[in-house]
């Protein structure tokens, strides 16, 4: 990891932000380092600066954004993925999944997580069939390890949800509470 770490620091040293980030994500997947993950961030935001319409993906309509992003993320370049994540999701779950399943088939990112970790928070889909949706969601996070997720999503058990959340997601996003805590207690 320390090799991986120096590497990315030549990188960022040498204006390659692309590299460092690939540099720093090999690393976070290695240890799975809250601070690391925090410099991926930071990487991040210069990295997407530099591609996409202003760092997001834009259409005239939600299908012509929501194909223009499946198209980016066909790549699953982690140089794309500040430009996928700043692009608004769609207005509902159902045009969301293709979203959501791409995300899932990218490798452990911790910017994803906590992109979802907020979606979560957000509760954007809130409905009895919606929990297909987060079904996608939670399995990501019960691979996904990232420590920092869980303060969102503890942080948010008490809002008012519906009673389809209650019923049909709560148990999903009890468990992977569950399991990032016995994640933090190895």
């Amino acid at each position: 990891v320390v090799k991986t770490l120096d590497r990315a620091l030549q990188k960022l040293n040498a204006n390659d932000h692309e590299s460092a980030l690939d540099a720093l994500l090999t690393a976070w997947r290695a240890r799975r380092s809250t601070r690391i993950a925090d410099v991926i961030d930071r990487v991040s935001e210069i990295v997407a600066a530099r591609r996409g319409d202003g760092g997001t993906i834009k259409g005239k309509t939600v299908k012509e954004r929501t194909e223009k992003w499946l198209e980016t993320a066909k790549a699953k370049d982690a140089a794309d993925v500040g430009v996928l994540l700043a692009t608004p999701w769609p207005g509902t779950w159902e045009h969301a999944m293709p979203v959501i399943e791409a995300l899932a088939r990218f490798p452990d990112d911790p910017r994803i997580a906590m992109a979802l970790a907020r979606l979560v928070e957000a509760t954007p889909y809130d409905t009895w069939t919606s929990s297909r949706f987060y079904r996608v969601l939670f399995a990501y996070f019960n691979k996904q390890h990232d420590l920092r997720t869980l303060p969102v999503l503890e942080g948010q058990l008490d809002h008012v949800k519906s009673s389809y959340w209650k019923h049909g997601t709560r148990p999903m996003e009890l468990a992977a509470i569950a399991k990032l805590k016995a994640y933090q207690d190895d």
